[in-house]
């Protein structure tokens, strides 16, 4: 067994944008993205500020952001299940009444989903 110091720190560091990395990778080693464009560090520097002078206006905000991020990951989720509902089935798809139910209540979900992404999105603003 190799023995390492235990405050010993590898920094490697790579022109790429965004390199691709394997999942064992990304388990064993902390990836720091320094890439900083001008309209992302005005957002955080609002964030911090909006969060120090009105902090029920900054915590409102987070919640939106995560609201859409979860609507989005809804919308995701539907049709990747449609998609393999489609996939797996076999003769007329007509006359596949389990298909045709998920269909139904994915529309219903996803327009749901638009609508309050819509709301957040314009609340946000």
């Amino acid at each position: 067994m190799l023995e390492i110091e235990k405050d010993f720190r590898l920094y490697i560091t790579s022109k790429l944008a965004n390199p691709k990395f394997l999942p064992e990778v990304f388990i064993r080693v902390s990836i720091v993205n320094f890439t900083v464009t001008e309209d992302g560090l005005e957002d955080q520097l609002l964030a911090e500020l909006i969060g120090k002078i009105m902090p029920e206006i900054e915590t409102k905000r987070t919640f939106l952001i995560v609201s859409i991020a979860e609507g989005e990951n809804e919308l995701r989720r539907n049709e990747d299940r449609i998609l393999d509902l489609l996939s797996k089935s076999t003769g007329n798809i007509l006359e596949n009444d389990d298909l045709i139910a998920n269909l139904e209540n994915s529309k219903k979900t996803s327009e749901a989903v638009k609508k309050q992404l819509v709301e957040n999105e314009s609340a946000q603003e």
